[in-house]
Order: structure tokens, then sequence, then C-alpha cells
């Protein structure tokens, strides 16, 4: 009995190999054509980033003012209203 219980796992476990081995499980390499087109579109955004580099550049820096200049001076100090004992809404 036990014999037949053995026999049977090593027999699943020998199937479970074999379809792993045929199974294509192997992930698919890019062929030529699509590697054509990754390269260009590679090519084209490191030109992209050239030209935006070199425009950036050509444009020059605003003229940045000192801080004590862009304050307003300061507005005279505005008193409290002094309190009154009376009853507004008595």
């Amino acid at each position: 009995m036990f014999t037949i219980i053995l026999i049977g796992a090593v027999a699943a476990a020998a199937m479970f190999v074999i379809l792993l081995k045929l199974s294509p499980n192997e992930t698919k390499k890019a062929e030529k054509m699509e590697k054509g087109d990754i390269l260009k579109q590679l090519l084209a955004l490191s030109e992209l980033e050239a030209r935006t580099a070199k425009a950036q550049t050509a444009i020059p820096a605003a003229k940045v003012q000192p801080a004590n200049l862009a304050r307003p001076a300061k507005s005279p100090e505005i008193k409290p209203a002094e309190k009154t004992s009376e009853c507004l809404g008595c």
C-alpha cells in the first residue's frame, strides 16, 4: 500500500517537472525592429533635452532686487479703540 502511494507521488513530481520544462516561461527578447524603434525614441529624447538645455542658457537671468528695497515702508501704528462700559446690545 505504501509503495503505491510512493510511486504515485514520484510520478506526479516527474510529470510536474516535465510540464515546467515544456512551458514557455522565458521572457520574449526584443526583436531587431523593436530595438531599432527603442533606439530612435531614446535618440529623440536626448536631442529634445539638449535643445531645451540650450534654450534655458540663452535666456538671461532677471535681476534680483535686495530684500530691503522690495518691502514697503512701515505704516504708522494704529492704536486700539478704547473700551466703553456701555452695553450696546442690552
